[in-house]
Formats: structure tokens, sequence, C-alpha cells
């Protein structure tokens, strides 16, 4: 079990934050329509033909459809503003993370990689980190780059023992037009946290994952907490976050 001490004011702030995210999760209309068609996860270098399979519904909630992968010609944009951040605010506060044992299992996240940046990274960059959660999203994703702007208000917000790693799943090493693409969203949506580009060992890792967005959350040597949010959006992974803090 993990646990690390916050002041009482810095508790309280953090929680807050999250109310509130929870409460303007919770006022927004359900989605309807077309824009409200999920998305299946992409196949990736390495997966099988069968990785996205037909009928399977969305698991994520009513205001965060996931859309199936491969609907949609090239990146989406919509009208997200906010300003790049390239790290958390700098300060010295960490929150208390409880981890029951039972969530810590034996799968582990390992990959070697590049970030969006070109810097090469493996899974030591879960180890500064009590926890950390990993967001899995593609530039096509409609719904992902609608809730773009919640994950970076929330980065922003965080505290130093706690981060988000996000994964784009049509985005692999050495595509030049589709890293630019991934850059272009990122920077438009205010989304500072590093992104992951997609190769065989991510895609083996993240053959269950069906529809994006979708996350899942990873201890610092790696160790897959719970069960892969398959389709899960904004409102439902802020609740898994909700639940390991103290």
């Amino acid at each position: 079990m993990l646990h690390k001490t916050i002041p009482g004011a810095k508790a309280a702030a953090l929680a807050a934050v999250l109310i509130i995210f929870s409460l303007i999760l919770s006022s927004c209309a359900e989605p309807s329509g077309p824009s409200a068609s999920s998305s299946a996860a992409p196949s990736g270098p390495s997966a099988s033909s069968d990785t996205t399979p037909s009928g399977q519904d969305s698991l994520a909630g009513p205001a965060t459809v996931a859309a199936p992968y491969g609907q949609g010609s090239g990146p989406v944009s919509p009208d997200v503003s906010g300003s790049n951040e390239n790290s958390n605010a700098a300060s010295s506060n960490t929150a208390a993370v409880n981890i029951p044992p039972s969530e810590i299992s034996d799968t582990v996240f390992n990959f070697n990689t590049s970030l969006l940046n070109g810097e090469r990274v493996n899974r030591n960059i879960f180890s500064d980190y009590d926890l950390t959660l990993v967001l899995v999203w593609g530039t096509y994703c409609q719904t992902c780059i609608a809730e773009m702007g919640n994950y970076a208000a929330l980065y922003k917000d965080l505290p130093d023992n706690i981060n988000i790693i996000s994964v784009a799943m049509d985005v692999s090493e050495g595509d030049t037009a589709m890293i630019s693409a991934a850059k272009s969203i990122l920077t438009r949506t205010g989304a500072g946290f590093p992104t992951l580009l997609n190769n065989r060992e991510i895609a083996g890792f993240l053959k269950e994952i069906r529809y994006l967005p979708s996350s899942f959350f990873v201890d610092r040597d790696g160790h897959l907490l719970g069960r892969m949010g398959n389709g899960a959006g904004f409102r439902e992974t802020v609740g898994k976050l909700e639940g390991y803090l103290v």
C-alpha cells in the first residue's frame, strides 16, 4: 500500500477540484446523434485482425461516449482553446494515495518507445509517481479531443506524486504527419502531459482496448491497477482516481 501525507489545505483543494469536475460533468446534457457514436480502438502495429470485434458496446458513461476506431479520415480539431503546459505547476505538494493490494496486478506495462518530442522512454517514466493515469486516445476521435481540455485542466491541478501520460493509438514512431497532427491537437487543447508513440509492445499490451477514449492506472513500477477502463471517459476516469485518494 502506498501512503503519503498531504497538508489538510492541500488535500481539501484537490478534493474540491475533483468535486468541481464531477459537478460540471453531471450537468452536461447526454450527447446524441452521430457525434456520440462509439469509436473502436486501432489494431496497432502488432494487434491481430480480431482487435475490433463487431457489436461490442462502449463502456463509457452518458456524457463520455466513445467512438469505432477507423471512423473519420484524419485529425479532428474541435473549437477547444487552452495554453500548452510542459509540466505540472512547480510545487511541493503530494497527495495521500491508497492502492489496495488486491488492485495491484502481475501485469506490467513494459515498453521502449519515444514521446512526441522524440525523447526515448520506457516504464521508468512511472517511477517518480505513486500513481499514473494513462489516457488512451486517437487523433480521429472526436470524443477524445472534446475531453482533452478536461484532462489538461486536471493535469495542471494534480499533486506532484500523481501523473498523467497518454498513448496516441494511431500515431507511430516515424510517422511524421501523424506526430504533427497529435502535437497540434495537444497544443490546441492545452494538454502538456507526455504522450507515448504507439509500437508493437504498446499495441500488444493494449490489445484489450476496443474503444476510445479509454484509460487505466499504473503504480510506480508499471503494474496495472485493477482493470483497464475500456471505453472509459473523463467522468469514469475521475471517479476511479478519487477511489485511490485517501
